[in-house]
């Protein structure tokens, strides 16, 4: 038994290394690979400033040989192609933001004109509100003694009413019984 627990050990001590072995050799790839790739990018970086150093000077009027002179030419014609884009592009920004800016103004030129008109429709319904006062009160004495007029017509319909409700009927037999026959039929 004492052998199966030794060879048991073994194989997880054996485990164990392999285990940190395989963690060892992945850290250190994973270290390799960060460096490989800082490599590459400074090295872009470079061959970027390099090629942009040997583009100016080639604008400046510096001679290269044939085939660079070639790529720079094409480099240059890339660059005016960009920036007539860039300019189209600019000038249909301006054009949009001088459109915006007309309707803006349009804008603020009819909220204008709205409050000029309704500051007018305010000033009149105050004059007419002025001018009311004076015209009721001419009113007022006028509609006065024809409310005392109404008031005595009313009066007088009335008595005139009572005077020409119709006299009671002569009392017959009673009520509820046949009517009588008139005898000189």
């Amino acid at each position: 038994m004492a052998d199966f627990f030794d060879s048991l050990k073994k194989a997880w001590i054996k485990a164990i290394e392999v285990v940190g072995d395989t963690a060892t050799n992945l850290a250190d790839s994973a270290k390799t690979k960060v460096d490989e790739m800082n490599l590459s990018t400074s090295r872009k970086d470079l061959l970027y400033q390099l090629g942009e150093i040997a583009y100016q000077l080639w604008l400046e009027g510096q001679p290269f040989p044939q085939e660079l002179e070639e790529m720079f030419a094409t480099l240059k014609e890339f660059d005016d192609q960009l920036s007539t884009i860039a300019a189209q592009r600019n000038a249909a920004k301006e054009e949009k933001i001088q459109k915006a800016t007309q309707a803006a103004m349009e804008e603020e030129e009819l909220a204008a004109k709205t409050k000029e008109i309704l500051h007018e429709a305010s000033e009149k319904e105050e004059n007419l509100d002025q001018e009311l006062p004076a015209e009721a009160k001419e009113s007022q004495s006028i509609e006065e003694p024809q409310k005392e007029t109404d008031e005595s017509l009313a009066k007088v319909d009335v008595q005139t009413t009572e005077n020409e409700q119709p006299s009671p009927e002569p009392s017959g037999p009673e009520q509820g019984s046949a009517p009588q026959e008139n005898p000189s039929n």
